[in-house]
């Protein structure tokens, strides 16, 4: 369970704020608060890619979280819909999916992460 308060919640979606910008302040947030977190690029299969937040914790290993609405997903994995835990609510299905690094004004790059290796299927 996440120890940080819900700033995102404060924010609306826009043409000019999106999922990367969510998901670089959740990790921005987290990292002031000296918790472990990544961006994680996720290629889906279709006309849009998604950003969601990777947290390592103690007790269950990397998490992977929705940074608009805090809902666990599992983890990505090529050829397989990106779902939330437990739920039947899902995107498309997962082409590759990789670590972004962005700055504090949100201009990104994507890198391999050491417990991550980007993996890419054709669908």
């Amino acid at each position: 369970k996440s120890t940080l308060p819900n700033l995102n919640s404060l924010k609306k979606y826009t043409p000019y704020y999106v999922c990367i910008d969510f998901a670089a302040d959740l990790v921005e947030d987290a990292t002031n608060e000296n918790i472990q977190a990544w961006i994680v690029g996720v290629q889906i299969y279709g006309p849009e890619d998604h950003a969601i937040a990777a947290f390592k914790t103690t007790d269950r290993g990397t998490v992977f979280i929705e940074p608009q609405t805090d809902k666990p997903y599992i983890k990505p994995t090529v050829g397989q819909p990106l779902c939330e835990e437990g739920k039947n609510k899902c995107l498309g299905t997962v082409v590759s999916y990789y670590y972004v690094e962005c700055d504090h004004s949100h201009n990104c790059t994507s890198y391999n992460h050491p417990i991550m290796i980007t993996l890419t299927v054709t669908p």
